[in-house]
């Protein structure tokens, strides 16, 4: 079978990654469209060149039919939110499937397509199964007009739970017994508030702070050195060091791993947040500042359950980590959060899979 995934940039080929993974391992050709040059780009560096289709994607019909004559997939299946009429409508004349995944409409999305719900619901009845990245979105499609949804996940979910590596403590200068604290994904702006707070808790922990640009690894390395930190970096690491910086990229998840609690950067000053799962995935204490607009969803999950931390600013995450520290018995709370939490959401791409295939075995769809 021949799938075409369809995704609108960057982060939705990266939420579609382990289902195109899944396919492609049990030995199904797949073609990738994107709505972006950019991330026709992307999918170009993590997939064969031979299955991107480099173009941007244009919703007209002669663009869609020309497209499935010219690669003849079997079904097509598309990320998020990319409801374009011509691209359903069309690909549906030709007698494919379509399936939605990771389907998700934000607020503001919602509001604005509920108003032409008769022209969405149209186009959603021509979906053969949305799948929801949650319950709330799977409402959300109903009341547009889907008639058929189902949450099996999040697929980016699945991204956080990939195996890692977590390096050994002593390969970065510290001991099991060190109470460590890492501060992950740190922008720019946020770097003063950082050092203010280190300068609070100097003598409570080890510390490792993870800029998200590596730009910034001279300027934070210099300030916290006038600050008085004995400091090192991951390519250079000192035993005895009070800080140590990480300078190298994809290695953060697995210091979270390795760490006693976590700071998610981005969201002391208005950055929007970065990626929560990753502390939380093992358990950890994790806070994030106000600005979080972007994980909002997950905050709130995490939250309503009491298993993450929100401040107003610096001098509100030192008391939140000096709590932690007296109450070492919330951690255990959080884990068991935690671990239901991807239990729920975790292993989207088995599932979906399965449930795809399950459907096309059912209605002698597109032959296996």
């Amino acid at each position: 079978m021949k799938v075409w995934f369809h995704a609108a940039s960057v982060g939705e080929v990266n939420a579609l990654k382990p289902l195109i993974d899944i396919f492609s391992s049990r030995g199904h050709e797949y073609i990738i469209t994107t709505y972006t040059r950019t991330g026709a780009k992307h999918a170009g560096d993590i997939y064969p060149e031979s299955k991107v289709i480099k173009y941007p994607f244009v919703d007209n019909p002669l663009f869609v039919s020309r497209l499935i004559r010219t690669h003849r997939p079997d079904i097509l299946v598309i990320a998020e939110t990319e409801l374009w009429p011509f691209l359903i409508g069309e690909t549906r004349k030709h007698g494919l499937e379509v399936f939605i995944v990771n389907g998700r409409i934000s607020d503001r999305t919602f509001r604005r397509y509920f108003r032409f719900r008769w022209l969405f619901g149209k186009i959603l009845r021509n979906v053969s199964r949305v799948y929801a990245k949650s319950d709330k979105h799977r409402r959300r499609f109903l009341l547009l007009g889907a008639e058929d949804v189902k949450f099996m996940g999040d697929l980016k979910v699945d991204a956080v739970m990939k195996a890692t590596k977590i390096v050994p403590r002593e390969e970065l200068g510290f001991s099991q017994e060190d109470i460590l604290i890492t501060f992950g994904s740190i922008r720019k702006r946020e770097i003063p508030h950082i050092l203010s707070a280190l300068g609070r808790m100097k003598g409570l922990a080890r510390f490792i702070v993870a800029p998200r640009h590596l730009e910034n690894v001279p300027y934070l390395k210099k300030r916290l050195m006038e600050e008085g930190f004995n400091v090192s970096t991951r390519t250079a690491p000192q035993t005895g060091s009070d800080v140590l910086i990480l300078d190298t990229l994809g290695e953060l998840r697995s210091i979270y791993g390795l760490s006693d609690m976590a700071f998610v950067g981005g969201t002391l000053e208005n950055y929007g947040g970065h990626n929560i799962l990753e502390p939380l995935y093992f358990g950890i204490p994790t806070i994030v500042g106000k600005y979080h607009w972007n994980v909002r969803e997950q905050v709130e999950y995490f939250r309503r359950r009491r298993a993450i931390f929100t401040v107003e600013d610096w001098m509100e995450l030192v008391e939140t980590f000096r709590f932690l520290l007296k109450n070492p018995s919330i951690a255990r709370h959080i884990k068991e959060v935690s671990q239901e939490f991807f239990r729920t959401y975790g292993n989207a791409a088995t599932r979906i899979y399965g449930d795809i295939m399950s459907h096309l075995k059912r209605g002698e769809s597109p032959p296996t």
